[in-house]
């Protein structure tokens, strides 16, 4: 295994760890409450995007944010990204999550003007995850939990790319952003 998958495994485990610290509120509730609670986040996201100028801070700050719900939503449908990346990269080529994320973004639109490519990356993922979660409410027959694995997939595989373009180191920003939240915590 290569170590960018294993960076991905590690970042996994060590999100479960982060969410049970620090979102104990949200890490008990069952787990359409939980993946319903993710999905606004990428719509906040995909919003926090839409305004117009959006500075390089904002798209990095947002990047970091939506790799952390990528990651606490893969852990709710039990998706391992080690495995994922299999199917998007030969595993053994990339090093480290920001070679995976210049190989991820290769014949995307990403290499343009990233904010507009991002912004609609993520808004076509929200949809679908609230597509997903609207029909679960509805009990109508949606293959909502591949719809949902999909999209948290395609959030991985988009903010990874997003995050190399921008030139973020996702093995460190998202524990730097772990602890920036945990540090707000009362207790």
């Amino acid at each position: 295994m290569s170590h960018s998958a294993e960076r991905l495994i590690d970042l996994q485990r060590l999100q479960r760890d982060h969410d049970l610290r620090a979102h104990e509120d949200v890490f008990y509730l069952p787990y359409p409450d939980r993946i319903r609670h993710l999905t606004f986040h990428v719509a906040k996201y995909a919003g926090r995007l839409a305004k117009q100028p959006v500075t390089r801070a904002e798209l990095s700050r947002t990047a970091v944010d939506a790799f952390i719900v990528a990651l606490s939503a893969a852990d709710v449908l039990k998706v391992s990204f080690g495995a994922a990346m299999a199917s998007w990269a030969d595993p053994r080529a990339h090093r480290t999550l920001i070679e995976l994320g210049r190989a991820l973004s290769v014949g995307d639109d990403a290499r343009g003007d990233i904010h507009q490519w991002y912004f609609r990356a993520l808004a076509d993922i929200a949809g679908r995850m609230a597509k997903a979660c609207e029909s679960l409410d509805h009990m109508e027959p949606v293959p909502y939990r591949e719809v949902l694995s999909n999209a948290v997939i395609d959030l991985c595989r988009v903010t990874l790319a997003a995050a190399a373009l921008l030139g973020l180191d996702l093995a460190t920003d998202v524990p730097r952003r772990w602890h920036e939240i945990e540090s707000h915590q009362v207790l």
